[in-house]
């Protein structure tokens, strides 16, 4: 009798953990970068009432008696799934589509979030607000770009630094690509042999 009472409570338990869960899921469908949770049950240890026997000449063999003692939580798990992308209007507010981590460090350690609530220090530093951690992501190097024609970066993480209210030295453009159709229905074009000031051909040489 004190077996099935307690086998019950094990039932009535279990299923609370469980709409604790649920609860929270809900409680958190606005929050940013929450990722709910599901709830998974085991059966507890049998207890064995009288072992099983070998099989004795034309007497075949017996199997053991158990009885279970109830349900117990095998796993609270979280579920990774990619949530949805929603405009603010902020533009310090990220979001990581698909797999990956903001890193954000409190200066001696390095910690991980979805949350891309952001927002500039003072300093120009990409931050928490919430926390105060610095946001850390790879640097563009000041060598320009590869072979491929792709941005290079450092492999070290480092503090993301934006220097407002600060002028940058001025650099001259150094290459330029331009590319166009031209209209097969238009006739003639005119050809230009040198570069174009403000927009406008320096220098007319012919029509082709």
């Amino acid at each position: 009798m004190i077996d099935s009472i307690y086998i019950g409570i094990t039932g009535v338990q279990s299923h609370q953990e469980r709409l604790t869960v649920i609860g929270n899921n809900v409680a958190n469908i606005n929050t940013t970068a929450f990722k709910g949770s599901r709830v998974a049950f085991s059966e507890v240890m049998s207890q064995t009432i009288s072992e099983g026997t070998a099989p004795r000449g034309q007497i075949a063999a017996t199997n053991p008696k158990q009885t279970g003692l109830g349900v117990g939580i095998a796993s609270i798990d979280r579920i990774q799934t990619q949530g949805s992308l929603q405009l603010t209007g902020i533009d310090t507010d990220l979001a990581v589509q698909g797999d990956g981590m903001f890193v954000v460090s409190d200066g001696t350690r390095d910690l991980y979030t979805r949350d891309g609530t952001f927002a500039f220090d003072t300093g120009g530093r990409l931050v928490d607000p919430s926390t105060g951690l610095v946001v850390k992501g790879n640097i563009a190097r000041d060598d320009g770009t590869n072979a491929l024609n792709e941005i290079s970066f450092e492999a070290e993480l480092k503090e993301l630094i934006v220097p407002l209210n600060r002028e940058s030295e001025a650099r001259a453009t150094t290459q330029v690509q331009l590319a166009g159709n031209l209209d097969a229905a238009g006739g003639s074009a005119p050809v230009w042999s040198e570069d174009t000031i403000f927009g406008q051909p320096a220098r007319h040489e012919g029509l082709n």
